[in-house]
């Protein structure tokens, strides 16, 4: 009932919303296919899977900011 009235700028809540959402999923993704990599022995899959863990702390931050500041 007491939405917030602030804009996204030039995207609607709706995009900024399938944004975060689309991000959140591809970085488990990243982070599922980091663990199968390297559980073949491959290098790389400890470097996927910092960078999925990177995207997720960012998003566990930028989440409810957005919420908070009525953009999400």
């Amino acid at each position: 009932m007491n939405e917030p009235t602030r804009s996204a700028g030039p995207y609607s809540r709706f995009q900024m919303r399938a944004l975060a959402v689309t991000s959140a999923v591809l970085s488990v993704v990243i982070i599922v296919w980091g663990l199968i990599l390297a559980a073949q022995g491959d290098s790389r899959g400890g470097k996927a899977v910092a960078i999925g863990v990177a995207v997720v702390l960012v998003l566990v931050v930028a989440i409810p900011y957005g919420v908070r500041k009525g953009r999400l």
